[in-house]
């Protein structure tokens, strides 16, 4: 359900891109069609405070945690018409990340760092510097990096918690419905945890989800699921 971000990406080099430099974008304007986007294991606590958690397939078939941000497709709930982000509301690191983005090398042996070229801020004239004199990453470059290796590896780890989860069989599909000037209106497509399935493990399995930290992941989950009704209140008063 995470709509493209990014537009025209290629994978940064010192030979291509010496002279490049990226102007900080001072607004979130690009996140405003981004309805939902994933997020990993350790985002799960500040994420449930803001956003309903929910599952969904990918198209290769595997199951992904997505932060919700809009009940309709292609809104934003959390950005204004000029770009501001709800103050005080958890931006999910998929969003913080851009315009830099983990990628498969040209020989698909390897990831590493990719930039969307038709970003805002991404130019020859002035900003913060990708390769210093010597064509060595900069400072601002490598912290990038770093941003983008941590975010990929707590993804690649939640991939674990989402294996766990299939094997107890406690994904259901669900629908939350509600209703918007006397017409009912549902959003489906989603699975969340099964608490009737979830109360009925054994309790060795239940021994096993709380030492691995799995069980506290989906009492976020679960707790995140009332801010679906944030997003219906919010759509009311700005209706209104």
């Amino acid at each position: 359900m995470a709509q493209a971000l990014y537009a025209n990406v290629a994978v940064v080099n010192s030979k291509e891109h010496k002279d490049l430099k990226i102007k900080p974008i001072n607004h979130f304007r690009y996140a405003t069609k981004i309805q939902s986007c994933p997020i990993s294991d350790i985002e799960f606590f500040p994420c449930s405070l803001s956003h309903p958690i929910m599952f969904a397939k990918g198209e290769d078939g595997s199951i992904v945690p997505l932060a919700l941000m809009g009940l309709e497709r292609e809104t934003n709930q959390f950005v204004d018409g000029d770009g501001v982000w709800k103050e005080g509301e958890y931006m999910p690191a998929f969003l913080r990340r851009y315009p830099f983005i983990m990628v498969r090398d040209p020989e698909n042996t390897r990831m590493v760092v990719g930039l969307d070229m038709d970003a805002e801020g991404v130019n020859s004239d002035e900003g913060r510097e990708l390769f210093d004199g010597e064509g060595e990453a900069s400072e601002f470059s490598k912290s990038a990096m770093k941003f983008l290796t941590d975010f990929q590896e707590a993804f690649d780890r939640t991939q674990n918690f989402l294996k766990k989860m299939e094997e107890l069989d406690l994904f259901d599909d669900a629908v939350f419905n509600w209703e918007f000037k006397g017409v009912t209106s549902s959003f489906g497509g989603f699975m969340r945890i099964d608490e009737k399935k979830l109360d009925e493990l054994d309790d060795e399995a239940l021994t096993s989800l709380t030492r691995s930290g799995h069980y506290k992941l989906i009492v976020a989950h679960l707790v995140s699921l009332r801010r679906f009704q944030r997003l219906v209140d919010w759509k009311m008063r700005s209706a209104e």
